[in-house]
């Protein structure tokens, strides 16, 4: 779920000028994964931990991480 979750918070940095939005990473998720609302909470908790992570790298090195996906 972690690389899942990471995949899609590199895209969205690498749109929006290297800042991943929680609410569309969240989206993709459950659009992804519907069964992941069940556990809605810890989801939330898992996204914004590697939101961090991803809005404190540089650009490039958000698009050289997307590349390996």
């Amino acid at each position: 779920m972690k690389d899942l979750i990471l995949k899609y918070a590199l895209k969205n940095a690498s749109e929006y000028d290297g800042k991943a939005n929680f609410n569309a990473v969240l989206g993709k998720m459950l659009n992804e994964k519907p069964e992941l609302k069940q556990n809605i909470k810890e989801l939330a908790k898992e996204i914004n931990e590697i939101i961090k992570k991803v809005n404190s790298m540089k650009l490039k090195d958000i698009e050289k991480e997307l590349s390996k996906y």
